[in-house]
């Protein structure tokens, strides 16, 4: 009965942390995709104003890699970030969270702590979670 009790504790704890980890990466990649929004208007009004075509052109590409570079990795960290609240397959969380690693590795440190923290406790999540 007692490891029933304490593999039940240790569920709840890496459940816990996932939750976290989506609430953190719903917050963290709103933020980005807010400020990743701003960003392409002002600095397309202040490095490109001249009407050239030359200017014009490196203002798209600036505006296309933004917005690859930029935004779209935070809105996926929203999209991962509300799958991780809904407390998915230990299979689809786990691909979420090495996904989350990867792309806070170059964005955001808080949830790139919390994805190996999920990683490490990520056996007691599998274990526990209701088949």
């Amino acid at each position: 009965m007692v490891k029933h009790e304490i593999d039940t504790a240790r569920y709840n704890n890496a459940a816990s942390l996932i939750r976290t980890h989506g609430i953190l990466a719903i917050v963290f990649g709103s933020l980005g995709t807010a400020f990743g929004l701003l960003l392409i208007p002002l600095m397309w009004a202040g490095e490109y104003g001249d009407v050239s075509t030359a200017d014009l052109v490196g203002g798209f590409i600036f505006a296309i890699a933004t917005f690859v570079f930029w935004v779209l990795p935070h809105v996926y960290l929203i999209v991962s970030g509300t799958y991780l609240l809904k407390m998915p397959q230990p299979k689809i969380a786990k691909t979420l969270i090495i996904i989350n690693l990867v792309v806070s590795a170059f964005w955001n440190l808080v949830i790139l702590v919390f994805a190996i923290i999920n990683l490490t406790q990520f056996e007691d999540y599998n274990q526990g979670h209701k088949k």
